[in-house]
Formats: structure tokens, C-alpha cells, sequence
């Protein structure tokens, strides 16, 4: 039964290795529609509540972007967020926090995913966007590199800092205006 348990696993690795790359490889073209932003961003947190609830890390949302409405594919804006807050729950000790907030600032709309796991390296923060990197001894490597991919396609930036010790914060700039070249639909 071991056995089993152990291919069934190594399938479920090999098919995330798989549907990553092929994320990376297709071009999907973004399906805009204007809409609310913090709803997407409580559902994210709703998604990992569970998980984050039995590894025992409090996840906390500050949504301050109120009604602010952007033109975004939310099913991959929510891929890209979620993708970020599991790379957070993952290294978050238990009793630590898990945390989401929005903003606006002129110009734009900034999400910051803030954890309280162990930071990481200059190194692994210089590496950390590369296809294939990963600190994680069953990651694929991809999450971060298609999360990347996917906030430069709304226009968006994405950064990490972190300090040893003490924590990393993703923070993700979005427009809150699209290129007027950009179609929407």
C-alpha cells in the first residue's frame, strides 16, 4: 500500500511539472473584464483558509482598494495570487501570519503578500522569478516564473524582498488604467 501511496505521489509531481510547463508554453490571451478587485482577493483567501488552518498560520486580509474596479482575467490573476500565498503558507511556521492587503496608490493598485516564514537568501531572492528554481524538495520551480508571466501581462510588476530571519513580502503593481493599445475582451 506504501508503494502505491509513493507512485500515486510521484504522478501527481510529474502531472504539476507538466501542467506548469505547458503554462509557461501556450500563450493564452488575457480574457479582461472590468471588475472589482478585493472580492477576488477574499475569494483567494477563502481558497487557503482551510490549509493555512492546519498548519495552524493565521491568514489576515486588509482590502483597501474599497470598490476600485480593474480590467483583469481574474481566473488568472486568482492562479497568480494563489500561486504566491501557498509559496507563503508553505514556509510559515506555525502560529505565524499569512498576510494579504490591497491599495491604491496615483496610478495604481498594489497587492502585497507578506509572510512570517524564515526569509530567504539573496540568492534565492535573485533566482527566485528563473523557471525551474526552487528551494522546495518536491516544487516544480514554476509557480513564481507563471505568476510573473501572468501580472506582466495585466501590465503589472511583481517584486520580492525578504529579510532572514524575519519574512518575505510579494509586492504585485498594477495599473489602474490599461494601455489604451490594449483590448479588452
Amino acid at each position: 500500500m506504501s508503494a502505491l501511496r509513493t507512485i500515486r505521489s510521484e504522478v501527481d509531481r510529474l502531472e504539476e511539472i507538466v501542467s506548469g510547463f505547458l503554462s509557461l508554453a501556450k500563450e493564452e490571451e488575457l480574457k479582461k473584464e472590468v471588475q472589482p478587485l478585493d472580492p477576488i482577493l477574499q475569494e483567494c483567501l477563502n481558497l487557503v483558509q482551510k490549509d493555512a488552518e492546519s498548519r495552524g498560520v493565521r491568514v489576515i486580509g486588509e482590502f483597501r482598494a474599497r470598490d476600485l474596479e480593474l480590467a483583469l482575467d481574474a481566473k488568472k490573476l486568482r492562479r497568480a495570487l494563489l500561486n504566491v500565498l501557498i509559496n507563503a503558507l508553505e514556509v510559515c511556521p506555525p502560529g505565524g501570519r499569512v498576510r494579504l492587503f490591497s491599495r491604491t496608490t496615483d496610478g495604481a493598485c498594489e497587492i502585497e503578500i507578506r509572510d512570517d516564514g524564515p526569509g530567504m537568501t539573496p540568492e534565492a531572492l535573485e533566482h527566485a522569478f528563473d523557471p525551474y528554481f526552487t528551494t522546495k524538495p518536491t516544487g516544480t520551480g514554476l509557480g513564481l516564473s507563471i505568476t510573473r508571466g501572468i501580472i506582466e501581462e495585466h501590465g503589472g510588476t511583481i517584486t520580492l524582498t525578504s529579510t532572514i530571519g524575519q519574512g518575505t513580502q510579494a509586492l504585485i503593481v498594477l495599473p489602474l488604467n490599461p494601455a489604451p493599445t490594449e483590448a479588452i475582451g
